[in-house]
């Protein structure tokens, strides 16, 4: 894929996750089962980079990241 493809999947990703997360209000869905939901939509080279250059503990680690600010709290 070339850089422009990739930053356009990206930014895709990323509005499907909103979208989740504003039809989300009552908790219904977890941060985590949005990532999941958007890694079951991988294709091609994007699929071929989870399924074999990750192990499975490093697929864990990154659906279970946490983003923090400076001070520590979760956002």
């Amino acid at each position: 894929m070339s850089e422009y493809n990739i930053l356009s999947l990206l930014q895709q990703m990323t509005m499907v996750s909103n979208v989740y997360k504003t039809q989300n209000q009552n908790g219904l869905i977890s941060d985590h089962a949005i990532a999941n939901l958007l890694v079951a939509g991988f294709t091609s080279q994007l699929k071929g980079w989870w399924d074999h250059a990750l192990t499975k503990t490093q697929q864990e680690e990154i659906l279970k990241v946490i983003k923090k600010d400076d001070q520590d709290r979760i956002f």
